[in-house]
């Protein structure tokens, strides 16, 4: 099984990116955040398979998941404060 990672990030239409967070240039020492959106679906096996996948590539690389306790609702602010204080990146499993 692959898996293929696609680059969300479009070009901003706002001329400043004065409030747009750094894109990280590279994943290893850094920790990531894996956002389950409770839906289901093939997020878990993807996000397992993550885990497994993104250390080997990326030596160093720590990982924190989190599983949201209503389907596409807003994260919890308990969850936010804790992505804020504690990851570098985040990835958001939506319905998969």
């Amino acid at each position: 099984m692959s898996i293929i990672v696609l680059n969300p990030a479009a070009e901003p239409k706002a001329k400043s990116n004065a409030n747009r967070t750094k894109l990280l240039d590279v994943f290893n020492g850094k920790t990531i955040g894996l956002i389950d959106d409770g839906f289901g679906g093939n997020v878990p096996h993807t996000f397992k398979r993550l885990q497994e996948i993104i250390p080997e590539k990326f030596p160093g690389t720590k990982l924190k998941y989190w599983k949201k306790p209503f389907i596409s609702q807003v994260t919890p602010p308990d969850i936010i404060k804790d992505i804020v204080n504690s990851v570098d990146a985040v990835i958001i499993g939506v319905c998969a």
